[in-house]
Parts: structure tokens; C-alpha cells; sequence
């Protein structure tokens, strides 16, 4: 009784906060309204370092045998654009992994080693691929997507001196694809990598065992993981451990120093190729601190300059006179039904899923969870027009109290128990609070909501090995806004036996198209198969859309300016800060 009051005290609380809070209100603002802001660069007062128009031709939308356009920009075009200087330090909430070797690091680590690191194509300000701050000036497909040939730029240099050639690259290439390296693209390169043949000083040739259509997708830092990686210095310190102590990379800053636990330094390479992204202050620190608080009161006291806040503490950072920044749409949160395949779950029944969502005001939990300005209710995960699929057509779902409550009954679910699993991700505090808000309508609507306090890493194998989950159970589920479709539906909603890791949905259909869009090279087909499957996950109503939300920094006053890439959670770009 105590919790169920709890429950209700926070629903109540939500829409207090938010007005009127009439069964029949829909939810009025639509997904569909982050794609008009999605454009619009974080807080800055320098231009964007990738042209918009690199992007209109070098976005995965385009044909599969469209060459990236060629860029002019070498390592000696220019004399270097600013001058580094000083300090700027960073706290993160957690340094992952606290690896400095790609081949066994993810995507949520990229803002702890990636800082010293080159790849293959660079993003355009919504996350787009791009040759304009990439190592390649040119990928081009074969008709059918399993070769691609990729250029590089000549003049670039690893931090030793030593020419990046395309026999880097193609080691790389190789090393990403070994059994035991385990970054976020490693499972796609262990599954399907041929080979990578050098085919002159600045070219290869990549072959796949089947097509690859997405595989621009995969040489950025918005959502993988493949860094290009020095031959001669793998080799020399005795590749993993070895070079874990010793990395060495291509990129705008250079490896100095670390403390496990504590803190990593880079230094400004004034040498590198692209004299817009030099770094403008000489040491980049990075320091850990777990604590939403303790960041803010580093901020406060100067001995941070960047930090990346929870939702919630917004206010606190504006309070005391801080700036808030960071990249725009980066993610879309939605809550799943674990494994509704399984006809023992009563949520198997579409109708049951209906209810549950229609029991839930979205635009409330939203409105009272995150500051104004840096989140819309969802309608789906394919929220941004950059990902294939997306329909801005489609509206979140309509919030109906009253009517959820009658179908709850009519279906003989009044005080049916669903489990509700809360962990936080890094980027993604909030995960527990979303949980306790649909908890709070859940139980207004009349069934019992189990809220259960876990990490992931807990549950996760649960989703993978049999006999995976024994009770109905919830569990908030993200995609980032700079990802593949493809990546979105293996991830979260396709079954297992169709390659899934959630195995959230299964639908036979959904399978299907999954199947069809995977192997689809033509843009054109890739698209329609991409908005079928979302129209089919809406229609279905196969999971709860919460969220497109920002990513919250606080900034100091003494960075001047900042442009990290919309649409991720990794392509921070601390390079860009300026004094």
C-alpha cells in the first residue's frame, strides 16, 4: 500500500507540473516537431566545422555507388587556425570500459579515447557522413555492396611522424574483425568481413560476404567503434595490452597521461591535417565523477569547464550561472515489453499493449522530467529525417485514462503485476525516474507495477541466453539518433532467431522485412522497407515511445564555444571547445 501511494504521489506531482491533466487531453506535441530544431547546432558562436552540402551528397540515403565528393583540404593547406592554450577540463559520469584500445572498446567510450583518433569519414552537424572531416576523400560501393573501395587524403601523419597509408587501414580493417576484439562494430565485422586489399599507397579495396549497404554508417564516430589503427606501432608495442599503455592515433588530440579510476590528459597535435578541428586549448583533462552533484560543483568552482549533467539537475546549472550546451536529438527513448512473443505474457494480446500505452500521458512525464527546449514526446525511434524510416506523419500516442482504465478491466487485467526493470546507462540518468512515472499511471489505471532496482549488466544475459525472462517485465530502450534503422531493429524489436539482441517483439512480418531491408542495396527500396517496419511497430503498438531528447552539458565561462555533431551521443568533439 505504502509503494502504491508513492506511485500515485508521483503521478500526481507529474501533472501538477504540468497542467491539465484530463483523461481525453492527447498528447499534442508531436515528434515530428524535434526534426525542425534537429538543424540546430548546440549553443555556439563558430560556424560548423563539416558544410552542410559535404553532407547532401555523402549521407547514407544516397545511392550505394555514389563516390563521397573529393575535398582539397591536406595536412599543409594551411597555417593552423588558432593557436591551443591552456587548459579545458571535462567531467563524464563514467569513463566506461576506461580502455584506450579500440578493437575492444564501444560506442559509449568514444568521449574517454576517441579524442586521439582518426576515422574513415567524418559528420556533418546533424550526424550525417561526411569526407569533409574524415581520414577518406572518397567511398565508393560496387553495384551489389560487398566491395568498396576507399581513398584516403595524402599528408596525414600518426603522432609519431609516420604516414597513414591505406595498409593501416586495412590492418585495422582486419584487426576489427578477429574473434576476440570486441568493440560495437566488431560482431558486424566478425560476421561478414572478406578482406581489405591494398590496391596503392591511398587506396584499398574492403570485401564483405554479403552486401554492406550500411557501411558509411560504420567508418564515423556516431555510432561505431572503427578507429584507424598504426601497423607499425601495433606491432611494435605487441598489440592489445600494449597498446592499451602505449595508444597512438591520428587525431586533434595526442595521448599524454592517465590515472585509472582518476583522470585522462591529452595534448594539442598542432600538426594535424585539418587546421579547423586543432584543438584550441593545449590540454584536454578529462576527470571522472560519478556524482550529478559533484560535477555541478566543479563547474561552480572552476575546476571543470564542461560537464555532463542529468536532466534533472538543469535547473541547478542554470541557477548558478552556467551555461547549458551539447548536441541536439540525440536519442530516442521508448519503453519496451519484454519478449511479447511469448503468448504466456498477457501483454501478447495487441490489445493489452494498447491499453497500457493509451494509460500513459507521455507529454506529462516529459514536460516534468526534462527543462523545456530539450525533449519532444515521440511518436517512434526513427525521430530524425536522417534515419530511414522516418514518417513525420506519425503522432505519439493519444493519452486516454479513462479509457485505458475501462480496457483494463474489460480485459480482466485490473491489478495484473508487470515487472518494471530500472538501470541507467551514461548517457541516460533519467532511465529510473521515466520508469516510476509510467509505474504511477500504471497503477492509476488499475494494475500492479513491480518497479525493480537493477545495472544492465545484470539482466542483460538474460537476454541472451534461454530461459531468458519467466515474468512480464518492462525495461526503457534507446536508439541513438545518428544510427542505422537496420542497427535499431536487431537491437531492440527483431527476434533472436532473426539476429536480435532484445528480441523485444519478434513479429513474423516484422522479421521478414528486417530480412529484406538487411540485404536491400538500392536507397530507394531501403527506405520503403525502413517505414514499413515503422509503420508496423506504431500500428502493433509494439513499444511506448517516451522521448527525443538533447544531451545536457553544463558549460563554463571559459569556453567560448563548442560544436559537437546532433544526432550522437558520442561524437563530442572536444576539439571544437574554444577559449
Amino acid at each position: 500500500m505504502r509503494r502504491h501511494l508513492a506511485l500515485l504521489s508521483l503521478l500526481l506531482l507529474i501533472l501538477a507540473a504540468c497542467g491539465d491533466g484530463d483523461a481525453d487531453t492527447p498528447a499534442t506535441t508531436e515528434a515530428p516537431a524535434a526534426a525542425t530544431t534537429e538543424a540546430t547546432a548546440a549553443p555556439t558562436t563558430e560556424p560548423t566545422a563539416a558544410p552542410t552540402t559535404a553532407a547532401e551528397t555523402t549521407t547514407e540515403e544516397t545511392t550505394a555507388t555514389t563516390e563521397a565528393p573529393a575535398t582539397t583540404t591536406t595536412a599543409a593547406a594551411a597555417p593552423p587556425a588558432v593557436v591551443p592554450t591552456g587548459t579545458v577540463t571535462v567531467a563524464l559520469p563514467t569513463f566506461g570500459n576506461e580502455l584506450l584500445d579500440p578493437t575492444r572498446s564501444s560506442n559509449p567510450d568514444l568521449p574517454y579515447w576517441a579524442n586521439s583518433f582518426d576515422f574513415l569519414l567524418g559528420m556533418d552537424e546533424n550526424g550525417n557522413p561526411t569526407t569533409e572531416t574524415g581520414a577518406a576523400i572518397s567511398v565508393e560501393s560496387s553495384p551489389d555492396a560487398k566491395v568498396w573501395t576507399i581513398e584516403l587524403r595524402e599528408g596525414m601523419t600518426f603522432h609519431d611522424g609516420v604516414e597513414v597509408t591505406a595498409e593501416d587501414v586495412a590492418f585495422s580493417f582486419e584487426l576489427y574483425a578477429r574473434e576476440e576484439s570486441a568493440c560495437t562494430s566488431c560482431g558486424k565485422m566478425q560476421r561478414n568481413f572478406d578482406s581489405a586489399t591494398v590496391t596503392g599507397t591511398y587506396t584499398l579495396e574492403v570485401t564483405f560476404k554479403e552486401p554492406n549497404a550500411l557501411f558509411l554508417r560504420d567508418l564515423t564516430r556516431v555510432n561505431d567503434t572503427l578507429a584507424i589503427i598504426p601497423k607499425h606501432h601495433w606491432e611494435a608495442v605487441g598489440g592489445g595490452d600494449g597498446f592499451n599503455e602505449n595508444p597512438l592515433g591520428s587525431g586533434p588530440y595526442v595521448f599524454s597521461d592517465r590515472a585509472i579510476g582518476e583522470y585522462v590528459e591529452f595534448k594539442a597535435n598542432t600538426e594535424y591535417w585539418n587546421p579547423d578541428r586543432i584543438p584550441g586549448f593545449e590540454t584536454l583533462r578529462i576527470v571522472l565523477a560519478p556524482e550529478a552533484t559533484s560535477r555541478l560543483a566543479l563547474l561552480e568552482r572552476g575546476d571543470a569547464d564542461l560537464a555532463l549533467m542529468d536532466p534533472f539537475t538543469a535547473p541547478d546549472v542554470l541557477a548558478a550561472g552556467l551555461e547549458i550546451a551539447g548536441p541536439k536529438r540525440v536519442q530516442t527513448l521508448s519503453m519496451a515489453f519484454g519478449m511479447p512473443w511469448k503468448t504466456e505474457f498477457f501483454y501478447n494480446d495487441q490489445a493489452a499493449r494498447e491499453a497500457l500505452i493509451k494509460a500513459v500521458d507521455v507529454a506529462a512525464i516529459v514536460s516534468a522530467i526534462y527543462p523545456e527546449g530539450t525533449a519532444t514526446p515521440a511518436a517512434s525511434f526513427a525521430a530524425v529525417p536522417s534515419q530511414e524510416g522516418h514518417d513525420p506523419s506519425l503522432t505519439p500516442y493519444v493519452y486516454d485514462a479513462a479509457a485505458a482504465a475501462q480496457e483494463i478491466q474489460d480485459l480482466g487485467l485490473a491489478g495484473q503485476e508487470i515487472i518494471m526493470y530500472q538501470y541507467a546507462f551514461g548517457a541516460t540518468p533519467e532511465f529510473p525516474r521515466i520508469q516510476e512515472a509510467v509505474a504511477a499511471f500504471w497503477t492509476a489505471a488499475g494494475l500492479s507495477p513491480q518497479l525493480r532496482s537493477t545495472d544492465f549488466a545484470t539482466i542483460r544475459p538474460n537476454f541472451l541466453e534461454a530461459p531468458y525472462f519467466t515474468e512480464p517485465f518492462t525495461h526503457l530502450w534507446f536508439v541513438t539518433a545518428g544510427t542505422t534503422t537496420e542497427n535499431a531493429l536487431r537491437i531492440g524489436v527483431i527476434s533472436k532467431d532473426a539476429g536480435g539482441f532484445y528480441a523485444a517483439f519478434g513479429d513474423p512480418e516484422l522479421d521478414d522485412i528486417y530480412s529484406r531491408y538487411r540485404s536491400e542495396v538500392d536507397p530507394g527500396e531501403r527506405e520503403a522497407l525502413a517505414g514499413r517496419a515503422v509503420s508496423l511497430i506504431y500500428d502493433t503498438y509494439a513499444v511506448l515511445p517516451i522521448a527525443t531528447t538533447d544531451m545536457i552539458w553544463g558549460m563554463g565561462p571559459r569556453i567560448s564555444s563548442w560544436s559537437p555533431t546532433n544526432g550522437s551521443v558520442a561524437a563530442v568533439n572536444f576539439e571544437t571547445l574554444r577559449p
